[in-house]
């Protein structure tokens, strides 16, 4: 029934349904009028801060002081919302709720160019509904953000690659990975591997396929180096991304997440670790990261043996729900609401990988997902960095649901099998749906 819906009432229910579901959630869990930004640590503290400190002309700060700590995406997103609406919660709620909305929506898009429209719409209605995904339009999270831009990145790259589109697909697919890399920055991990299809797939495109990347380096230049000239001026330094680095080293590796269970694959702050009161007596921004990124190697040197293990917890809390929090009817919801989405996904994984011919079109989507999981091996296996990638997630989920309703629906009026077979039935060779 899900794929024989026509088009324009589906999208209709899909976009009026995915924004009243993350409503409910916020007018369930918060109250929308009041600052609830304390339950991802001091992350939605900072946003806020910097967002109000941008909608009133005066730069990213934190208490006062310039900073290159958080990268600007998000607080850059949440500043216009503010500026706009008189730096009202409730409008930030709203907002959020709609980025949650158009996220599937472009999910919706990128899955009928990467696979069919079925693949599309399974996929779509999985992120609608995937709790994690609901539970980010409750918090001040960059993640709101990352997701819509990450599902647009997906469309816009497969829409270029399936119509041969060239140094103007490119620009424009180039600035949204800008933008997204600006919102999380393990996202540039992912660049190099979008260049390698010039080296893998050597066909007479090669002129369309260096036309593309120089547009696509270009977009990603024009976003990340104002941002590093800007902390150059700032504070003395050409910080390409952020100085959250060394925290989040040094907080990867250390004694307490190798000796004690709870942080096994996890991350400690500074503050909970020895040194900190000499951290505290440091006075740039610039040198804590220096000092911590320090400790972290001397730490990680030291105990060069353990890090196997290490690497193995990382991995198994990354594809794991979330279990850090102390309220124990959250993680009971955490694994009830989202084991059946993992499965889902890591059946959609092996589907993904046995794949043949391996399709151009899906590199971005692959090159993703690896960085982020070498993101969470590197650092720490945060499932909310899994999150992150949901549109990823869900379209790999949905590959082999699409291909049982296909298997499984009756024939439609033409005889053939289900609502989409005039689509490829096969990952990775799609037909482009009509504009």
């Amino acid at each position: 029934m899900l794929i024989r819906i026509p088009a324009a009432r589906f999208l209709l229910l899909l976009l009026v349904g995915s924004l009243l579901i993350r409503l409910a959630a916020v007018l369930a869990l918060r109250d929308p009028t009041q600052f609830h930004g304390f339950e991802m640590g001091q992350d939605g503290v900072h946003y806020d801060e910097m967002a109000r400190s941008l909608a009133a002309a005066q730069g990213f700060v934190i208490d006062g002081q310039p900073t290159a700590f958080r990268p600007p995406g998000f607080p850059l997103f949440l500043a216009g919302v503010y500026a706009l609406s008189a730096q009202s919660y409730l409008a930030a709620y709203l907002a959020l709720c709609l980025l949650g909305s158009l996220a599937v929506y472009w999910t919706y898009r990128a899955g009928c160019l990467l696979a069919d429209e079925g693949t599309g719409r399974i996929a779509a209605v999985l992120l609608a509904l995937y709790p994690p995904h609901i539970y980010f339009a409750t918090l001040f999270a960059s993640e709101n953000l990352f997701i819509t831009l990450l599902a647009l990145a997906l469309f816009l790259s497969a829409k270029s690659e399936l119509r041969r589109g060239t140094l103007l697909a490119g620009l424009g697919l180039g600035l949204c990975l800008g933008f997204l890399i600006l919102t999380r920055p393990f996202a540039i991990l992912a660049l190099p591997l979008l260049f390698l299809p010039l080296l893998l797939w050597r066909t007479q495109r090669g002129r369309v396929q260096l036309l593309r990347a120089a547009g696509l380096g270009a977009g990603v230049a024009l976003c990340l180096i104002p941002w590093g000239l800007r902390n150059q001026a700032q504070l003395g330094e050409f910080v390409l991304l952020s100085t959250g680095g060394g925290p989040t080293f040094r907080g990867s590796y250390n004694d307490r997440v190798l000796e004690e269970e709870r942080f096994h694959g996890g991350w400690v702050a500074a503050d909970q670790l020895p040194d900190w009161e000499r951290l505290r007596a440091v006075p740039s921004e610039l040198e804590r990261n220096r000092l911590q990124m320090q400790w972290g190697r001397e730490w990680l040197h030291a105990h060069w043996q353990d890090l196997p293990r290490m690497l193995w917890w990382r991995f198994a809390r990354f594809w794991m729900p979330d279990r850090d929090s102390e309220n124990r009817s959250y993680v009971l919801l955490q694994w009830a609401g989202t084991t059946p989405f993992l499965i889902l996904i890591g059946v959609g994984i092996v589907w993904r990988m046995r794949q043949r011919p391996y399709g151009r079109q899906w590199w971005l989507a692959d090159s993703l997902m690896l960085a982020c999981l070498a993101t969470g091996l590197m650092f720490w296996g945060a499932p909310r960095f899994r999150d992150g990638n949901a549109p990823i997630l869900m379209l790999y989920a949905a590959l082999p649901l699409a291909a049982l309703f296909r298997r499984f629906s009756p024939p439609d009026s033409d005889g053939e099998p289900g609502a989409s077979s005039s689509a490829s039935t096969r990952a990775g060779s799609a037909r482009v749906p009509p504009p």
